[in-house]
C-alpha cells in the first residue's frame, strides 16, 4: 500500500474513537453550537441506519449525537490530504442523502429537530482552496442567487490549530502537534508527551502507529527510528 494511502488509513482509525472526536468538536465548534450537542452521546451511525446507496457512496466516517434540548445532528467526517475541488459538491450530496435515508430513524430516537454537521478534516501542511459550499462554484444568473446556495461544511485545519494555544491533553491537539512537528525529535517528542496520559490504549496505539508507520517515513524518510515512544517508556518507567 503507498505510503500515503496508508497515512490516510490511520488516519480514519484515529477519527472513529469517540473521544477523538469529542475532543475536535470541543477545540472547533462555535460556543454557541458545541453548547447544542451533547457530546457524550456520539455514536458511530451504525449500517443498517444507511440504505445501500449512502453506504456505497459514502467512504466517510459518520457520527450521530444527540441535541441537548431534543433532536440529533448526524455529524459526516472526511479526512484530507489535499484540497479536493469536488468536496463542496460531495457533502451536499451527502447531506441531503443523510437527510432522506436517516432522519426519520434518528428522530425516532432523538424526539425533536435533525440537522446535518458535514465535516472535512484537512491534515495538509498547505492552504486549503476547495469551495467551502456550492454557491462559490457557480456563476448564478442575476436574481437566482439564492437557488444555487448548498450546506457549507465546517473546515478543520491542522495548519490553522497549529497556531493556537492548544490544551495538552486533548487528542485532536495531540494530532495537531503530530502533523505538524518540524523534526523527528519533536514528532516522537510530541508523541513521548501524548503516551504518558494515554497510555497504550486503543487511541494511543493509533497514534504510535500512525507516527511510526506513516508520519515518520513520509515526513522525515531520513531518519533513524530506534525504538517505539512506548518501547521508551517502558525502559524509563520505575521497577
Amino acid at each position: 500500500m503507498p505510503i500515503h494511502e496508508h497515512h490516510d488509513k490511520v488516519a480514519k482509525r484515529l477519527l472513529r474513537d469517540a473521544c477523538m472526536m469529542a475532543d475536535a468538536l470541543g477545540l472547533c465548534l462555535p460556543t454557541e453550537m458545541l453548547n447544542e450537542i451533547d457530546l457524550g452521546t456520539l455514536r458511530l451511525l451504525p449500517t443498517e441506519h444507511m440504505d445501500a446507496e449512502l453506504r456505497r457512496r459514502s467512504g466517510n466516517l459518520i457520527w450521530t449525537a444527540g441535541l441537548k434540548d431534543g433532536g440529533a445532528v448526524a455529524i459526516p467526517v472526511e479526512a484530507q490530504s489535499t484540497p479536493d475541488p469536488t468536496t463542496a459538491v460531495r457533502m451536499m450530496t451527502l447531506t441531503g442523502m443523510l437527510h432522506e435515508g436517516t432522519a426519520t430513524t434518528l428522530k425516532e430516537l432523538n424526539d425533536g429537530p435533525f440537522a446535518v454537521l458535514p465535516i472535512v478534516l484537512h491534515t495538509g501542511l498547505h492552504p486549503w482552496t476547495a469551495a467551502r459550499d456550492l454557491a462559490e462554484l457557480v456563476e448564478p444568473l442575476p436574481g437566482l442567487e439564492h437557488f444555487f446556495a448548498g450546506p457549507r461544511y465546517l473546515l478543520i485545519d491542522v495548519r490553522a490549530l497549529a497556531a493556537r494555544d492548544l490544551p495538552r491533553r486533548n487528542r485532536m491537539a495531540v494530532l495537531v502537534r503530530l502533523k505538524t512537528a518540524r523534526s523527528p525529535e519533536a514528532l516522537l517528542e510530541a508523541l513521548r508527551d501524548a503516551l504518558m496520559w494515554l497510555g497504550d490504549d486503543e487511541i494511543g496505539s493509533a497514534f504510535e502507529q500512525w507516527v511510526s508507520e506513516a508520519l515518520m517515513p513520509l515526513q522525515f524518510p531520513d531518519a533513524d527510528r530506534p525504538l517505539k515512544p512506548s518501547e521508551e517508556l517502558a525502559l524509563t518507567e520505575p521497577r
